[in-house]
């Protein structure tokens, strides 16, 4: 996949225009451990996927899902993968969306993204905010490569990628996904009342 000279961001819709400008505001300090609130966690994060290249886009923005679809060739939609933060939040590191031709890839701020720099990639823009410590309330994401490619991955999905020939890195953030733990229900209550049904002739 070659874009040559232009921004990704630019060519798709003038929403991700928007999100880049938090690049300016967001300060590595939003970088914390701790508690996070769950309740941040509601943007819904889709994946779709380049079939010619296995080539990956995490988006946020329905705009930008159809362009990257009707324009790029992300035909394979995964749907949603996990749920994130949009905006910077106590405890939350800030997520940039890196490119390089051939390869989108998610890092959070600091270390694991410039390192991805320093490898030929190109920071777009803070995508969206998560946690980089477990909560109970949030599930671990794995970034897992092939051949150059890297892919983000809820813990159930890894399996099957791994069978398939892609390299797990490792949990890359937290966030809400379908493998959340969820309560057990309590037990229904002892049903001490009789019920009498009519039936008339």
């Amino acid at each position: 996949m070659t874009f040559g000279r232009t921004n990704l961001v630019t060519s798709f819709a003038a929403a991700l225009i928007l999100a880049a400008a938090t690049v300016v505001t967001t300060s590595a300090a939003a970088q914390a451990g701790g508690t996070v609130d769950c309740a941040a966690f509601g943007a819904e994060l889709r994946q779709l996927v380049k079939p010619s290249s296995e080539v990956s886009l995490l988006t946020r923005w329905p705009t930008e899902a159809t362009t990257a679809t009707t324009s790029y060739g992300f035909s394979q939609d995964l749907g949603v993968v996990a749920k994130v933060a949009a905006t910077a939040g106590d405890g939350l590191a800030p997520v940039w969306r890196l490119y390089r031709p051939g390869d989108f890839v998610w890092a959070t701020d600091g270390a694991d993204t410039d390192a991805f720099v320093a490898d030929g990639y190109r920071r777009q823009f803070i995508d969206f905010y998560a946690s980089t410590t477990p909560q109970s309330c949030l599930a671990g994401l794995n970034r897992l490569e092939r051949q150059g490619v890297h892919r983000v991955a809820t813990q159930s999905q890894t399996p099957g990628l791994v069978d398939a020939g892609w390299v797990n890195g490792g949990i890359t953030f937290y966030a809400g996904t379908s493998d959340q733990a969820k309560p057990t229900p309590p037990p229904p209550a002892s049903d001490t009342k009789f019920t009498i049904a009519l039936i008339p002739d």
